[in-house]
């Protein structure tokens, strides 16, 4: 839950940096309304984040990420 916390508060920090001047904020609008995302889009996308379970997390994660194709990789001495 701490982990999931703390990657939400990130989230929020990555919000507020997007629109940490005219120029970004203006750009990030611009992206909007070229993609057609509606401006409430980082509204829904604030509200989705904060939403998230563990739970829900972890069961994305065991769907899609497999040890089956993932590689070990080691640099450095051995």
């Amino acid at each position: 839950k701490a982990e999931l916390d703390a990657a939400k508060q990130m989230t929020l920090q990555m919000l507020v940096q997007i629109a940490s001047n005219n120029y970004a904020l203006a750009s990030q609008f611009t992206m909007l309304e070229n993609d057609e995302f509606g401006f409430d889009y980082y509204t829904k996308y604030w509200d989705t984040v904060q939403a998230l379970t563990v739970a829900e997390i972890n069961a994305v994660a065991k769907k899609h990420c497999s040890l089956a194709g993932m590689a070990k990789i080691q640099a450095g001495g051995a």
